[in-house]
């Protein structure tokens, strides 16, 4: 993976199921929503992995409109794991899209877990 820059970010979390939101589980890039996606901001591509020190690696599949280019949303399946999680700043390692292997994308995020803040 190519290392494109690090970053200190605004971090947050979303869900779908927010009021005025579809929960249909979709994202802007068309893939069903799952663990391990962020929503990123303007000029950052789909498949952008953000490595956020201390929380873990995640892929950018969404976009919001709340969402600048120093901002991620995290989400979360469930609304109340959205709302624990909060909002914080965090150093970011950004790393250029590719085809990383899910084993890979999971070595990662432990990785980034057991970093310390």
């Amino acid at each position: 993976m190519r290392l494109l820059t690090i970053m200190i970010m605004i971090v947050t979390a979303y869900t779908n199921c927010d009021p005025g939101m579809r929960c249909d589980g979709w994202t802007k890039s068309g893939i069903q929503a799952h663990e391990g996606i962020v929503a990123c901001g303007p000029g950052w591509e789909f498949g952008t992995i953000f490595c956020i020190q201390g929380i873990g690696c995640y892929e950018c599949q969404d976009t919001g409109s709340a969402i600048t280019r120093d901002r991620l949303d995290i989400w979360f399946q469930h609304r109340q794991e959205a709302l624990q999680f909060g909002i914080g700043t965090y150093p970011v390692r950004i790393y250029a899209p590719n085809n990383i292997s899910r084993v890979l994308r999971q070595r990662l995020y432990y990785d980034e877990r057991a970093l310390v803040k």
